[in-house]
């Protein structure tokens, strides 16, 4: 069996890396005290150092949006994330059960902070890192390039409507992978009570729900079950 996990929203936790990066680069003089109070990077939207900020005109407004929409690519605020708890024994798990890789969205110039935050935290196979720089469907072709012919490939991932509905470009663009990879895949989409919903007639392959790390055992095992008998035409 094959693992493909995504990284930022299932293993990292974001937290105030965001915060701290803006606050520096534009120079804001929020507290770090203050930072590391905040529950998520998302908080600092409202602090009167960054009204204040974006009041001195249409420039600062951009420019602050702008840095707040990319920082999530940024060296400083991939190194500054904090594990989500049980990822780290969540992974070593899947490994008693078959390979793992990474497939993450992150660009590729990051790809040694990546594996050396993987490292760090103690996470099996840190240097299988697979990094998508164009778009999202690449991660099925991370699968479907690293596994073997037959093997059955998990994906686990936080953006799970959006890989689900990645499956049509790939269909598109790379139908012999599509077709190799439709009758042995399974997401567990991780961070939701229910799982996403096909908008097609038939299901292409599974979906099922992984609200967090703990029920990762239960889960998988249903996973494996339903991997099978699905149809092409069905994402097409």
């Amino acid at each position: 069996m094959f693992f493909v996990v995504d990284i930022d929203g299932v293993l990292a936790a974001s937290s105030s890396a965001i915060a701290f990066y803006l606050n520096r680069l534009l120079d804001l003089g929020i507290p770090d005290e203050v930072i590391e109070a905040m529950p998520s990077s998302a908080e600092i939207a409202q602090r009167p150092e960054v009204l204040a900020y974006c009041a001195r005109g249409e420039e600062f407004r951009d420019r602050f949006n702008a840095a707040a929409q990319n920082a999530q690519y940024e060296a400083e605020v991939q190194q500054r994330k904090l594990p989500i708890p049980g990822s780290v024994e969540g992974v070593q798990a899947l490994t008693r059960y078959g390979r793992v890789s990474y497939a993450t969205c992150r660009k590729s110039r990051t790809k040694d902070t990546t594996v050396d935050w993987l490292v760090r935290y103690g996470y099996p196979h840190s240097e299988a890192v697979y990094c998508c720089d164009n778009f999202l469907y690449e991660k099925y072709l991370v699968g479907y390039e690293q596994a073997g012919k037959d093997e059955q490939i998990v994906y686990i991932d936080d953006l799970a409507q959006p890989l689900m509905a990645g499956l049509r470009p790939l269909v598109a663009r790379h139908r012999s992978a599509a077709q190799s990879l439709i009758g042995r895949i399974a997401l567990l989409a991780y961070g939701v009570e229910e799982p996403p919903t096909w908008p097609t007639p038939r299901d292409p392959y599974p979906v099922l729900a992984l609200p967090d790390w703990s029920r990762l055992s239960t889960l998988l095992g249903v996973a494996v079950e339903k991997v099978g008998g699905r149809d092409l035409a069905a994402s097409a």
